[in-house]
């Protein structure tokens, strides 16, 4: 099979498709973010509503006076009535109508009573003043008898804000993502860095989506035994398609060795509970001929052993990149027909590179929304350089955020993330037969 170089420009047009956002993306993107969505517009919609309920009520009145000749220059007069009466919250108007020869003089203010009193008595001086003025010119006057509520309505302000919040919290969440810049679908990274979707792991995985994963890797491999799985935007990405893919492999009864090659975090190691952990002799006693590996395997699974992280003397990159990690490569794919090999975050160290060398056969864990783009094309150049053969990718669900990257929403954030590897360990841990266990 030839190699995917990782590093080749995309096919043309795969520029444009790979760096916008379709209306799917941003959908989904919102549903990660719902929180904010819902939360900021509801927000805004609660403040105007409190806002307008505190205001005080605004009343207005509206006295008519008909002419029965041109009410341009009595409309001047009753202008100038208006400003004279104008103070504070009172605020009168005069305005004059050509085509019905009238003239509305409206005032505003908080009391409506004194809304009426005021523009009667404005029309009642331009009366007067108009007989004297306008001595050719009939004045009748139409006072008014009540004031009318004009207060801003609460239903519909309240929507106006509601609809400002939601604009403002999804131009919130879409510069968020602008900034972070993360892979937002299979098919991005498809056109984008030319390599295949191995599997789609959503959580729970139903089991269909395991078992394809599975056959999927042992095609692409065509025939080796050996891979590395290496995560891209955090090392739950890789504990979780390992897990999935070990419990495909228990249900294929195919003979698998998981193996924790993360020697500085050993994330699998952590999520598999009472069944060693880290202190637990391992890769790293093997690799430096302290232990056998026949001694150090733990049944992890129906057909499924697991070798744990165990405690290297040296700087893992010194013991990764040896000929001794190349050699115990070698003796595990003549003890089982499938070796699963967990990595390190590149973000946070370099084993994976060393891994992926002497493995031969990667395969990187991403998921939606989490894998920053940069940081993916970086490890795929690292990838390429170390002469490692990219079978593909598998998409891992991530999870529904709860909050910023720090405080609260951050530490739920990573209590979610451990659950859901801790439910794979467990399903894997309930198909174990108890007596097999060590």
């Amino acid at each position: 099979m030839r190699r995917v170089s990782l590093t080749e420009p995309p096919p043309v047009g795969a520029e444009g498709k790979a760096g916008l956002m379709t209306l799917m993306d941003l959908l989904k993107l919102l549903k990660r973010n719902w929180k904010m969505v819902v939360a900021l517009p509801v927000a805004c919609m609660l403040v105007c509503a409190v806002v307008l309920v505190v205001m005080p009520k605004t009343y207005s009145a509206t006295a008519n006076v008909s002419v029965s000749g041109e009410p341009g220059g009595i409309g001047g007069v009753a202008e100038g009535l208006a400003k004279e009466k104008s103070s504070g919250k009172l605020e009168v108007t005069a305005k004059a109508n050509t085509t019905n020869k009238t003239v509305a003089i409206t005032a505003e203010d908080v009391n409506g009573q004194s809304c009426v009193n005021t523009v009667n008595e404005v029309a009642g001086n331009l009366k007067t003043q108009a007989a004297t003025l306008y001595p050719n010119v009939q004045v009748q006057v139409a006072n008014a008898s009540a004031a009318v509520d004009v207060s801003p309505s609460l239903v519909k302000y309240s929507a106006v804000a509601f609809l400002a919040g939601l604009f403002v919290a999804v131009c919130i969440v879409v510069l968020m993502d602008m900034r972070r810049a993360p892979v937002h679908s299979a098919a991005e990274v498809e056109e984008g860095l030319k390599i295949r979707q191995l599997g789609d792991l959503p959580f729970p995985t139903p089991e269909h989506a395991r078992e394809a994963f599975l056959a999927n890797i042992r095609f692409a491999g065509e025939g080796e035994r050996a891979l590395c799985v290496v995560p891209v935007g955090g090392t739950r990405n890789s504990v979780l398609a390992c897990l999935e893919l070990a419990q495909a492999a228990s249900q294929a009864k195919v003979k698998t060795l998981l193996i924790e090659g993360d020697l500085a975090e050993g994330a699998l190691d952590a999520m598999r509970g009472d069944q060693g952990g880290r202190r637990a002799v391992g890769l790293a006693d093997v690799v430096s001929k302290r232990a056998k590996l026949d001694a150090c395997v733990i049944p992890f699974a129906p057909s499924v052993d697991y070798l744990p992280a165990g405690s290297p003397l040296v700087n893992p990159v010194t013991m990764l990149g040896s000929s001794a990690f190349e050699k115990f490569v070698a003796e595990a794919k003549e003890h089982y027909s499938l070796v699963v090999v967990n990595t390190s975050d590149p973000a946070n160290h370099a084993d994976f590179a060393y891994i992926a060398h002497a493995v031969g056969n990667t395969v990187l864990a991403l998921a939606e929304f989490e894998t920053p783009t940069a940081e993916l094309a970086e490890v795929a150049n690292q990838l390429d350089i170390a002469s490692a053969k990219v079978l593909g990718f598998v998409m891992v669900q991530p999870p529904a955020p709860a909050g910023g990257r720090g405080g609260r929403g951050a530490r739920t954030s990573r209590s979610h993330r451990a659950s859901e590897s801790k439910t794979s360990m467990e399903r894997l841990k309930a198909a174990t037969p108890k007596r097999s266990r060590r």
